[in-house]
C-alpha cells in the first residue's frame, strides 16, 4: 500500500473541518488530523494570522476554533475538490 502524501492546503483544510465540529485542543487536533503534534504549528500559525482559526486559553488549556472567515474558506474548498473528484 502506497501513502500518498497530502498538499498543505489539504491539510490545513482538514484542520478546518475538525474544529468545525467545535473547539478543539492541539493534542487531540493533531491526533484528528494525522499530523505530528510538533508540526502542527507549521500549520496552524498561518491560519490564525490570517483570521482563519482563533486561540483561546480557557482554565489554563489552549483550544483552537474556526473563525467565520475559516468556515467561508472551508465551504469553498470543499466546493472546488467536490468539482474535481471523478
Amino acid at each position: 500500500m502506497c501513502l500518498q502524501k497530502r498538499s498543505d492546503i489539504l491539510i490545513r483544510a482538514e484542520i478546518l473541518r475538525v474544529l468545525h465540529d467545535g473547539p478543539t485542543g492541539p493534542t487531540r487536533l493533531s491526533r484528528l488530523c494525522n499530523i505530528p503534534y510538533d508540526r502542527l504549528e507549521a500549520y496552524i500559525s498561518p491560519l490564525l494570522s490570517k483570521g482563519l482559526v482563533k486561540s483561546e486559553v480557557s482554565e489554563g488549556r489552549l483550544s483552537y476554533s474556526i473563525t467565520p472567515e475559516g468556515l467561508k474558506l472551508l465551504h469553498e474548498i470543499e466546493e472546488i475538490l467536490s468539482k474535481l473528484r471523478p
